[in-house]
């Protein structure tokens, strides 16, 4: 199946946001390298529920950033890089043949902590490093809602870092980062879907939207949270009670 690789040449100025825009809706499976039998049936599936299906090959758009970043500072032995949760770690590992060698990388635990379908805080293991004045720069896979970046930027800087950069695979058009003073970071975005929630109330879920999911979330759900499948199901295929088992069949 041909992969799409949404990525445009990006102006490398590491002072100011980067981020190209792209006016695609529908529903992206980002191929993060999880090991699956075969795609074709969840793809089938989701393009019977109304939806465009995009897969994303993630380790290609990486490649897109660094060709984009080439030159810049941030991939200097000055700057060390944080992936953030397990998909950040991803792309970090995606993004290391292409770095310094005195680049200092780390891979930190951060996840969302969730109740009834809504999340209510996070954990994670940063304070098992230190990092007093230590110029950073954050990796993300996805940036939606923002919630989870912003609570690392809080977070990492109340203990002595100094946040000097973002870099993320995709970013929601509709998230509050793209026009929020909260995030006066560098922001490095190669596919910006632009698909808005239906209707006022589903913008206070906003982690569940653009649909945007990794074929790990896809085929192991969310860690803590047990409803994943339902609250899936529930916003995008009409309640459906039987993804849960084609996803599962699809684990390799």
């Amino acid at each position: 199946m041909k992969r799409d690789v949404l990525t445009d040449t990006v102006d490398s100025n590491i002072m100011r946001a980067n981020i190209i825009k792209k006016e695609i809706s529908g529903f992206f499976i980002l191929d993060d390298g999880t090991p699956i039998k075969e795609c074709s049936k969840i793809v089938e599936y989701i393009k019977g529920k109304g939806y465009d299906v995009h897969i994303c090959s993630l380790e290609s758009i990486t490649e897109d950033i660094y060709k984009s970043m080439m030159n810049s500072e941030l991939f200097s032995g000055d700057y060390c890089m944080v992936g953030l949760g397990d998909g950040g770690s991803r792309i970090l590992r995606y993004l290391k043949p292409y770095i310094a060698p005195n680049v200092s990388c780390y891979e930190l635990e951060w996840s969302r902590l969730w109740k009834d379908g809504f999340g209510y805080g996070f954990k994670n293991n940063a304070d098992e490093f230190s990092w007093k004045d230590k110029k950073i720069v954050i990796v993300e896979d996805v940036i939606a809602s923002g919630e989870t970046l912003l609570n690392a930027i809080q977070c990492l800087e109340g203990m002595g870092a100094k946040v000097r950069g973002v870099i993320s695979t995709i970013i929601s058009e509709y998230s509050p980062l793209i026009k929020s003073d909260k995030l006066p970071y560098t922001t490095i975005g190669v596919c910006v879907c632009n698909q808005k929630p239906v209707n006022e109330d589903e913008k206070s879920k906003a982690h569940w939207f653009p649909p945007i999911y990794s074929l790990r979330h896809l085929l192991y759900g969310e860690n803590e949270m047990p409803d994943f499948y339902e609250k899936l199901s529930e916003i995008y295929f009409d309640g459906d009670s039987d993804i849960r088992e084609m996803f599962y069949e699809a684990r390799l």
